[in-house]
């Protein structure tokens, strides 16, 4: 809900802002004499000064090359609990755009809005805005592109767009309905968790599209420190009568997953899996039905040492058909453009995101549940662009993860995919893909007795894409991301960033035309050759944990070599104070 406030109501904007200002006395008030109510909340201030140059800016006499931004927010968080049982939760937004005088660009926003609580001691529920998963089958929400070891500079303000985005690690914000209810037994187990849930997804359009849900079912049994297993059914449909078309959709999907370990005196190891199938049937608007269905199953063999290793193999197939909306949904939307200097050149076309707007720039960002594969740039992803679930693979991947257990000085890893298609894709041969990818965090104060902070991060990743054949079916793509971050502390709470992502790929791949029920119909050629570079430097005071101000310079530096005329450079100086509460 969004309550927008313009110059030319001012009257009626100064009433609107009075009643909140009354509103939150009296919630005030209240919680001096009560403790059912508390609040918490965020606030920011941000500007930054865009500057776009480049080859791509030649000869450009229509397009402005210069930007100033900027906004102030506040979410004002109220908790109430007029019960022992009972908790209310609501974040409001206030935002005023850099420039908007007397109420212009000024907007309420209502965030969230929860009830939860438990009946009769035993059965908990939530009714609103709220955050889950389930398995990185049924529902998973999973990590964007080019994200391996972020260093710390580029964190604060990915953090920003996760939270402005509504985004908890791999869980998705729903609205809807959630019962949640355990039993704890001596014998023959030790609990049991069920979880039933309701959403909407989409409202209809009464000419277009009908209501769209997302319902599911989710039991956990924990038998004993050795064995845990689990199932897991979901099922995002239409409800047909809420719109005039006959078009709809039901796409369930049902899944068996286990836990075996078994814990030694300095080692514990194990076997985990999931396996389970899909079936969709779409309804088109001749009424015509088509069905498709497959299966995935997923293995893990994994090892735990009290010398801080972790070490894990596993191997996992997914059909051809298999489809799973919530955990095939991507969380980068690369059909969206980029908000500043979205059209560029006399002919007016669309600038292609680049590193610095994945992360400076909320609107890439899908925030749906979506029932098509949605479109990727196979230069950042092709080899598991939908994650785990991505069909037509079938693979091995290893892993082995290093904490250094006394000292903490370093803390390492590595893992290696080898995957192949199960049915090749515009040829009899199939594509075969490689990953290659590690980080490590060097707490360097730690190793010289340095009494401040000192870290460097590096990270990055190897990805090749390769199929036999004649000259117009062969493939040989390569994409290479290398990220190294430094941070130190000068002074108490003082600190100096820099921070750099270099990205090269080259090669040849052939992108996928998928008609509505996800079939794959025909194919377009693509082809890359392109380094794109992002570095910035700034300095960091931080007030305490949650307060913090920011003063930032970051440089973007895209280089297209097949098409030099499209190439460009993208430079940000920012501001930025942000405080949580």
């Amino acid at each position: 809900m969004e309550l927008y406030i313009k110059n030319k109501k001012s009257a009626k904007s100064t009433s609107f802002i009075l009643l909140i200002l009354f509103v939150m006395s009296s919630l005030n008030t209240l919680q001096a004499q009560s403790k059912r109510v508390s609040f918490s909340g965020a606030a920011r201030s941000v500007m930054y000064y865009d500057n776009l140059g480049g080859e791509i800016m030649n000869g450009d006499t229509t397009s402005a090359d210069k930007s100033f931004n900027g906004y102030a927010l506040l979410d004002l968080g109220v908790n109430v609990n007029p019960n022992k049982t009972t908790h209310i939760e609501t974040v409001l937004r206030l935002r005023s755009t850099l420039g908007g005088f007397w109420g212009a660009g000024v907007n309420l926003e209502v965030r969230k809005l929860l009830v939860e609580g438990i009946i009769a001691k035993k059965l908990k529920y939530k009714f609103g805005d709220f955050n889950f998963n389930l398995t990185p089958y049924t529902f998973n929400y999973n990590q964007e592109e080019l994200s391996i070891n972020e260093p710390g500079i580029f964190q604060d303000y990915k953090e920003i767009l996760y939270y402005d985005n509504l985004i908890s690690d791999t869980a998705w914000r729903q609205q809807g309905l959630m019962l949640d209810f355990g039993l704890e037994a001596e014998k023959a187990f030790k609990s049991m968790d069920f979880k039933a849930f309701i959403t909407r997804t989409r409202s209809a359009n009464i000419a277009a599209f009908p209501d769209r849900f997302f319902s599911g079912f989710h039991w956990k049994m924990n038998q004993s420190k050795y064995f845990s297993m689990g199932v897991t059914l979901v099922d995002l449909f239409d409800l047909a009568a809420t719109s005039k078309t006959d078009y709809k959709l039901n796409n369930l999907v049902t899944t068996l997953n286990f836990d075996v370990k078994y814990p030694m005196e300095k080692m514990t190891v194990g076997l985990k899996g999931e396996a389970g199938l899909s079936r969709s049937d779409y309804t088109n608007a001749d009424k015509t039905v088509k069905n498709l269905s497959d299966y995935f199953y997923d293995a893990t063999l994994y090892a735990k040492t009290d010398l801080g290793i972790k070490a894990a193999v596993s191997f996992n197939q997914v059909g051809v058909n298999f489809t799973s909306a919530g955990s095939q949904s991507k969380r980068m939307n690369w059909d969206a453009q980029p908000t500043i200097f979205n059209e560029v050149t006399n002919d007016v076309v669309s600038r292609n995101a680049s590193l610095i707007d994945i992360y400076y720039d909320e609107t890439l960002y899908n925030q749906q549940i979506q029932q098509q594969l949605q479109t990727y740039l196979p230069k950042y992803s092709n080899a598991l662009p939908y994650g785990p679930a991505t069909p037509n693979r079938r693979g091995l991947n290893v892993k082995v993860d290093y904490t250094e257990a006394k000292k903490e000085f370093i803390e390492t890893g590595i893992s290696y995919s080898y995957l192949t298609e199960i049915v090749g894709s515009g040829s009899f041969n199939l594509k075969q893909f490689t990953i290659l990818n590690g980080y490590a965090n060097f707490h360097l104060d730690k190793l010289i007795k340095y009494d401040k902070k000192l870290l460097v991060t590096l990270g990055g990743q190897l990805e090749r894409t390769t199929r036999d054949g004649l000259k117009f079916s062969a493939i040989q793509l390569n994409s290479n991301l290398i990220e190294a971050g430094f941070e130190i502390e000068i002074f108490k709470k003082f600190d100096v960033l820099a921070g750099v992502k270099w990205f090269m790929a080259d090669g040849n791949e052939f992108l996928e035309i998928r008609n509505n029920y996800n079939e794959l119909v025909d194919f377009r050629q693509y082809n890359v050759d392109e380094r794109n570079v992002l570095y910035a430097g700034g300095l960091k005071y931080r007030f305490n944990e949650d307060i913090f101000v920011t003063a930032q310079y970051i440089h973007n530096d895209i280089n297209i070599f097949a098409a030099s005329t499209n190439s460009y450079t993208f430079n940000r100086a920012m501001l930025l104070f942000n405080m949580k509460f």
